[in-house]
């Protein structure tokens, strides 16, 4: 018997100027195809379980049979057999039933519709958890960083990756400070400012009714709202509503002296930071980052920015995806992964792949021995 199936499009979600443009559909034996099309190895194997007391659905976890690590196996087919649930399962409920600290606003799984990205990450002994009736695949594990590398950092130059990576990592760095460090000068610490800024800014703030705080939650809000909308109305509507609504709604709530103009602009550059991470589920999490990073601000100052960034530190060192420390190559340092880190290194640097998943066969690269000259052969 055969089903009807969406065909095999290019990636809605994860996309790439340059490389494959092959995503998953929702069929899972369509979806076991695709990896076995790209992969060509013997040792590819495919372990299924059904999950669900009414609606059935299939799960199965693919993995290199010598090149995972074999608890790395165990624990996810284990995790997958516990799973309890009544009716039809999806990707994200499964991560949600199986991951590692699952009440954390961290993401310790990755998802991913793309078919290259989940055969580079079994090559580097992950495993991945194909969902029937959901195009997006789980792989485990999934450190912090693997949430800023993309299917186009390994299709594009090393230089250009490394100088986006950077692009990302200061995108990152706006998006949850850049408002609470507004704050924490203008509101708790303006002692910190030079004296002709301070004069502009305690100006522009001279006859308005809310205080900085108030003015970025009130402009975080309507940055929130205009998104959603633009999320849920057509794609032709929502990109006018999106661009349109900004401007207009900037422009009124700095007429009607609700807010500072320099509250917009801070703002403006903390909502375009947020979309420089590759991966959606992060953007969530930062965004939750980010207001606890204000009510520290106008709570403390820059100390309590400073004891928020350490604290948040010292839980993401304490974190694991499927027995990976999660904040590595950083914590635990581990300077052979540093080539796939902040920067991407030249293919020529590359030996192995990286530590993460524990793997047991890392070898990426293995150059062939140069031909010794014509005249040292003859001599012998």
């Amino acid at each position: 018997m055969t089903y009807r199936e969406r065909a095999i499009d290019r990636p809605q979600t994860e996309i790439s100027v340059r490389g494959p443009e092959e995503a998953f559909n929702e069929v899972i034996l369509t979806q076991m195809n695709q990896v076995r099309q790209r992969l060509h190895d013997p040792s590819l194997r495919f372990h299924q379980e059904v999950l669900g007391q009414r609606q059935q659905t299939a799960v199965v976890v693919a993995y290199l049979a010598d090149v995972a690590n074999p608890a790395l196996v165990d624990t996810c087919i284990t995790r997958v057999q516990r799973v309890e649930i009544t009716g039809h399962v999806t990707a994200t409920q499964i991560a949600g039933l199986i991951r590692d600290h699952p009440r954390s606003i961290f993401p310790t799984l990755r998802s991913t519709e793309r078919v290259d990205l989940v055969c580079w990450g079994l090559l580097a002994g992950k495993v991945a958890i194909l969902v029937d009736g959901d195009p997006f695949v789980l792989l485990a594990p999934a450190p912090l960083a693997d949430f800023y590398r993309t299917a186009m950092d390994y299709s594009g130059s090393w230089y250009d990756t490394a100088f986006v990576r950077l692009i990302r990592v200061l995108g990152w760095s706006l998006g949850v400070f850049f408002p609470a460090f507004y704050i924490a000068l203008t509101q708790v610490n303006p002692n910190f400012i030079p004296a002709a800024l301070l004069v502009i800014t305690l100006g522009s703030h001279a006859a308005l009714p809310f205080s900085p705080f108030v003015e970025v939650v009130l402009m975080v809000g309507i940055i929130e709202i205009l998104r959603e909308a633009a999320l849920r109305l057509p794609k032709s509507m929502g990109a006018t509503l999106g661009t349109v609504g900004a401007i207009v709604v900037g422009t009124a709530v700095v007429k009607a002296g609700f807010v500072s103009p320099q509250i917009i602009v801070v703002i403006t550059i903390t909502a375009l930071s947020f979309y420089a991470v590759p991966v959606y589920e992060l953007t969530g999490t930062w965004r939750l980052v980010n207001l606890a990073m204000l009510v520290a601000a106008v709570t403390l100052g820059f100390f309590g920015m400073v004891l928020l960034a350490v604290l948040m530190i010292g839980i993401l060192t304490r974190m694991q995806s499927f027995g990976t420390p999660y904040f590595v190559p950083y914590a635990p340092l581990r300077v052979s992964d540093w080539k796939d880190a902040l920067i991407r290194l030249p293919w020529t640097a590359w030996r192995t792949h990286l530590t993460t998943a524990r793997a047991s066969q890392v070898s990426w690269r293995t150059p062939r021995p140069e031909p010794e000259p014509p005249h040292l052969q003859h001599s012998q």
